[in-house]
């Protein structure tokens, strides 16, 4: 994301609270990642809305509800 170009106008970012909290070295690092895209999304000035939005549960947990949510979310902001 650091050398690239977003391409879009709206962001939607989500992630569960758990996925963190896993021993698997590559997944427990993702909450510092999310967090470090947010920041770069933050500082982008070609960006119209975006979001980072925490859920309940690990990456398979309510992942139908969460794509459903990204959708709308989406739809109501572009």
């Amino acid at each position: 994301m650091k050398n690239n170009k977003i391409l879009v106008k709206n962001v939607y970012l989500s992630l569960g609270d758990l996925e963190e909290k896993t021993k698997h070295q590559v997944l427990s690092k993702i909450g510092d990642n999310i967090g470090e895209y947010f920041e770069i999304l933050r500082n982008y000035e070609d960006l119209e809305k975006y979001v980072l939005e925490w859920n309940e549960g690990n990456h398979f947990r309510n992942s139908d509800i969460r794509m459903g949510k990204g959708f709308v979310w989406l739809v109501e902001n572009c």
